[in-house]
């Protein structure tokens, strides 16, 4: 019926993205892991992105999720939409929720950023001087040259291993997930990285 059609239509969670983007790879985990059905609003990748910070309120950063007539930006704040509204299956398997808010804590900050520089640093000479730009603008920093970029992924290069042997010490036993025999919050937190790194 046309009714419950669009009733589903208004409560469907829309995410605002781009493709090659990390935190959204890490929202769409999460749909899926949820069976959730989603739409999609793909983003430019640099400003301006008139249409996405009209809707945001001036909210750069990718993605954010629309459900009818809210808004939610961060990727923390999603997940914890998204499981309040699919609580089933949970994000938090095997361990307490805080133990894995902690690894995702780690993972988007200590893991992320090492990853993200070594990605563009290696594909400098690849990207456009706009995102380069783009992202020194969001940090309030003058344009990088790609030989700075280069520079700057080589030492987050250097930081990358110690971390990727606590991670293989955490499945050492042969389990297949951080915290348990299921995929949670935590991993979502660490494949995006690593995800982003293997793109």
């Amino acid at each position: 019926d046309r009714r419950q059609q669009e009733a589903r239509n208004m409560t469907e969670p829309i995410l605002h993205h781009y493709d090659i983007s990390p935190f959204s790879e890490k929202v769409r985990l999460i749909f899926g892991l949820k069976g959730v059905r989603w739409a999609s609003v793909i983003i430019p990748q640099i400003m301006p992105k008139p249409d996405y910070t009209a809707l945001t309120g001036g909210y750069r950063r990718t993605p954010s999720l629309q459900v009818g007539a809210d808004i939610y930006c961060d990727t923390r704040l999603i997940a914890e939409e998204l499981e309040r509204r699919y609580p089933l299956p949970t994000l938090f398997p095997g361990a307490a929720e805080g133990l894995h808010r902690a690894i995702e804590a780690w993972a988007e900050s200590t893991l992320f950023w090492p990853a993200a520089r070594a990605t563009v640093g290696v594909n400098a000479a690849h990207m456009l001087p706009e995102f380069h730009a783009d992202r020194a603008a969001m940090r309030g920093l003058p344009p990088p040259t790609p030989d700075r970029v280069r520079a700057a992924g080589l030492l987050a290069e250097a930081q990358l291993p110690p971390q990727i042997t606590w991670l293989t010490g955490m499945l050492a036993d042969g389990q297949d997930y951080l915290l348990g025999d299921r995929p949670g919050l935590a991993d979502f937190a660490v494949y995006h990285c690593l995800w982003f790194l293997d793109r």
